[in-house]
């Protein structure tokens, strides 16, 4: 949701002629409805829902505070079904708050779809923002994904060929 990063990534989309194929939601990704303070850091693509993340991922305790409104994906995914049709990756990087998104998207999880998920995956910034790193593994696990790359990034996936 911070607007000047959207700006940029959407012209860097224009750019490599992928508008058709890539959508941003400026948006808060999230399990339900409800209002969010964001954490904005001097490094803008570095927004964190909380404090503490915001400051331990750059050691900079300088911090822009942003209240913005929560998007639910399976629902926003619902109510665009041509894009919704055509989902088979997903980028998620939310500085540890991963599985708060992901919970939001239980009905593309669920679905039979292939798929492929990309997370973030940073065991420390997880414990700050309250989440078990393996609650996020038993999550893909139950939905029948399975991990295809991990590092610094996740990737798992399901039904697809590689």
């Amino acid at each position: 949701p911070v607007h000047s990063s959207a700006m940029l990534l959407q012209h860097n989309i224009r750019s490599s002629g992928f508008e058709e194929r890539v959508h941003i939601i400026e948006a808060v990704a999230w399990h339900d409805h409800q209002q969010q303070t964001i954490y904005v850091p001097s490094m803008q693509d570095n927004a964190c829902l909380s404090r503490s993340g915001a400051v331990a991922n750059l050691q900079n305790r300088k911090v822009k505070e942003i209240l913005v409104d929560t998007v639910v994906l399976d629902e926003w995914l619902e109510a665009h079904q041509a894009i919704s049709d055509r989902v088979r990756f997903v980028k998620i990087d939310t500085q540890g708050h991963e599985l708060f998104v992901l919970r939001g998207l239980e009905h593309l999880l669920s679905s039979k779809r292939p798929l492929l998920v990309m997370i973030e995956w940073d065991e420390r910034l997880m414990r700050l923002a309250g989440v078990v790193p393996g609650d996020v593994e038993a999550l893909f696990l139950r939905h029948n994904f399975i991990l295809l790359e991990s590092g610094g990034d996740r990737v798992y996936g399901r039904d697809m060929e590689l």
